[in-house]
């Protein structure tokens, strides 16, 4: 079965310790790409893709949090919205679908997992705390996710995720 994961690791990792664990994910069939620091929150992350099981990832990939979530970098907003977004996204408040918030000095990263807390609905929550601001996508959104924002944001309600160019494009090459 094909999986699209990810994985996130504490600090910075060096070219090197990236291309170490991007072979260990080979050897089991599986890729680790689009790589992206989250430097301010001590973060990096990486898409998981392939006929691998997440769950038994823990042991070729040591220290990483492996699951099935997105993750956004909200940065550039002042830090009276940064205070705002945190306490929304980590308060008794927060939408069910948030793994996990944290709070740097210039920015706030947000986990959350997809399929219960749609792409659209955070972005709204960040619009309305800081309007002023620069969101980064830290791991590629999958069909699934994108065609249900697009639908959304097109109100094409249940967009067929197969209808999306890119997914054409990668069974074909």
């Amino acid at each position: 079965m094909f999986n699209q994961g990810c994985a996130r690791f504490s600090g910075s990792l060096s070219r090197d310790a990236q291309q170490t664990l991007v072979r260990a994910v080979e050897s089991l069939g599986g890729t680790l790409d689009s790589w992206a620091e989250a430097a301010d929150v001590g973060r990096t992350y990486a898409a998981l893709r392939g006929p691998v099981e997440l769950k038994g990832l823990g042991a070729t990939l040591p220290g990483a949090t492996i699951g099935a979530f997105s993750a956004l970098e909200v940065s550039g907003a002042s830090e009276r919205a940064l205070c705002a977004l945190n306490e929304a996204f980590t308060g008794p408040s927060r939408p069910t679908g948030i793994r996990d918030c944290i709070r740097g000095k210039q920015s706030v990263v947000v986990e959350f997992d997809d399929a219960v807390t749609s792409l659209g609905f955070i972005l709204d929550v960040i619009d309305v705390h800081a309007r002023l601001r620069t969101v980064r996508l830290l791991l590629p959104l999958n069909d699934r996710t994108l065609a249900a924002f697009v639908g959304d944001e097109l109100a094409i309600a249940h967009l067929d995720h197969t209808r999306i160019v890119e997914y054409h494009l990668g069974e074909s090459a």
